[in-house]
This record gives C-alpha cells, sequence and structure tokens, in this order.
C-alpha cells in the first residue's frame, strides 16, 4: 500500500514548471543585480564630495549577460529534446558559476570598479572616501549557487519528461519508386 501512496503523491515535475523555473531564477539574478552593490565618494573641481553607487550590472557586466542567458536557457528549453536539455543544464549551471564568480570578485576587490564609475562620474580617479560593499553583492553570491540548484533540479526532473521527435534529426529512406515517393509524402516525410 506505501508503494501505491508513494506513487500517487509524487508527480513529476512538467517541462512548464522547470522553464517558470528558469526564468524566475533570471530575474532574482536581475533583482539582485539592480540595486547599488558598492558606494563611495569622489570629487570635482566644483565639488569636494560626489557621492557614486555602483549597480552590480555597471560592477560587472557579467551579471547582466548572466540573467540574460537564463532567459534564452528558458525559452530554449521549451523547444530542445533530450540532448538539448542537457546542454540547456549546463548553461544554466555555467550561468550560476559566472554569477558567483562575478559577485565573489566584487567582494574581494572592489576598489578597481570604484575607480573606475569615479573617473567616469567626476573625471578623476582619485576616491575621496571609503569604499563600502552593500549587502546586495553577497545576495548575488548566493543567487549563483541558487542557479546551480536550478540547473541540477532540471537535470533531474527532465527525465522524466516525454520525448519529442519534432526537435530530433530523423534519418529517412529515399524512396526508389514514384509510388512510394508518394506514399511518403502521404505520412508527412519528405522523400527528397
Amino acid at each position: 500500500m506505501s508503494d501505491v501512496t508513494e506513487a500517487r503523491g509524487r508527480r513529476p515535475v512538467s517541462r512548464g514548471r522547470a522553464i517558470l523555473v528558469v526564468l524566475l531564477t533570471a530575474g532574482i539574478v536581475f533583482a539582485a543585480a539592480a540595486p547599488a552593490w558598492v558606494r563611495t565618494e569622489g570629487s570635482t573641481a566644483l565639488d569636494a564630495h560626489v557621492a557614486i553607487a555602483i549597480s552590480g550590472t555597471r560592477a560587472s557586466t557579467a551579471i547582466g549577460a548572466a540573467a540574460l542567458v537564463l532567459l534564452a536557457a528558458g525559452g530554449a528549453l521549451s523547444l530542445v529534446g533530450r540532448v538539448g536539455r542537457w546542454v540547456v543544464v549546463a548553461v544554466v549551471v555555467a550561468a550560476g558559476i559566472l554569477v558567483t564568480a562575478t559577485a565573489l570578485g566584487v567582494i574581494a576587490d572592489p576598489v578597481p570598479v570604484a575607480t573606475a564609475v569615479a573617473a567616469e562620474q567626476t573625471g578623476a580617479g582619485a576616491l575621496s572616501g571609503p569604499v563600502r560593499l552593500t549587502a546586495f553583492p553577497y545576495v548575488a553570491a548566493v543567487v549563483g549557487v541558487a542557479v546551480v540548484v536550478v540547473g541540477a533540479f532540471v537535470a533531474r526532473v527532465s527525465g522524466a519528461w516525454s520525448t519529442s521527435s519534432r526537435h530530433d534529426v530523423r534519418t529517412t529512406t529515399v524512396p526508389d519508386d514514384d509510388h512510394s515517393a508518394w506514399d511518403a509524402l502521404t505520412r508527412g516525410d519528405d522523400p527528397t
């Protein structure tokens, strides 16, 4: 009886739900990258203290790229066959690693990023205040790990999805006479 209960209680995760989870992680990566990650001050000839706030997407363009890759992976997951799913899983995991590595890079040394943005905004590369990190690079590092877990989740649940030959390459034999060619067309095969 416990086998029947287990079989009834566990339904496989649908492809649509897995796509939704991947798309949701893309949105979470964007949300973690949009706020200010680094705050500092610079100076200009007119103002000694110019507040500078550097968003995650400005601190590293890789964060925004990883979020876009996750969006594309979610769309691709709806189209690909069995082999393509593994490619999508690899892309999702790689995007998660990229998000984590980028966030940890900013956490380890935010001064180069702050100096570069200060030079753009003030015209001088000198900082006139301390470089402070907000909580968002740490959040992004955790989100990157979560994206890797989502990749593993998709790999695990995709085995239960029904396979479709819609996107798989099929080899067909070329009919040797006109009658066989018409039969192939009737079945929906292209005999050419």
